[in-house]
């Protein structure tokens, strides 16, 4: 749902229609960065990476690159079909650049409501940037609160 949210919102800002226009309507290619975990938590970041990269994926808004982590298997790969000698050995040539990077961390922090129950604040943010220019063209923010179950205790 966040990542549904925070894709959607990337995706109507003035940024997109803009580069559309200077681009002649060409789709502008991002390299997605996995979304980083930024706090003392243990929080696996790779299933909600996933997420944001399969809305973005399937918005047809974008062309999706394969994330920096993936990039150690294609660099393999080539290195593989280069070693075989083929007639597109060496060929990198339809590598597409990048036009943005989308990167994004999770912080937390403890929170109490009004009831006087711990609640576990999640914030994620996500920032689109320009790699020509280094503009940051989109900035994302979605807080989700949690109550944390405490043991009750008992004398």
């Amino acid at each position: 749902m966040v990542a549904q949210e925070m894709i959607q919102d990337c995706l109507t800002r003035p940024w997109l229609e803009g580069f559309k226009a200077q681009n002649l309507g060409r789709l502008p290619v991002v390299r997605f960065h996995s979304i980083k975990n930024r706090s003392s938590d243990r929080i696996d970041t790779k299933f909600f990476s996933k997420q944001v990269e399969r809305e973005l994926l399937n918005s047809g808004q974008v062309e999706i690159l394969a994330a920096m982590d993936e990039m150690t298997d294609v660099f393999n790969e080539q290195e593989l079909e280069a070693s075989k000698g083929g007639p597109d050995a060496g060929d990198y040539s339809q590598e597409l650049d990048a036009d943005f990077i989308l990167t994004g961390w999770v912080v937390t922090q403890n929170e109490t409501d009004g009831y006087g129950r711990t609640v576990k604040a999640y914030l994620v943010t996500m920032e689109l940037i320009d790699t020509k220019t280094t503009r940051k063209v989109w900035m994302g923010e979605k807080r989700i609160r949690k109550i944390v179950d405490q043991a009750a205790y008992s004398w």
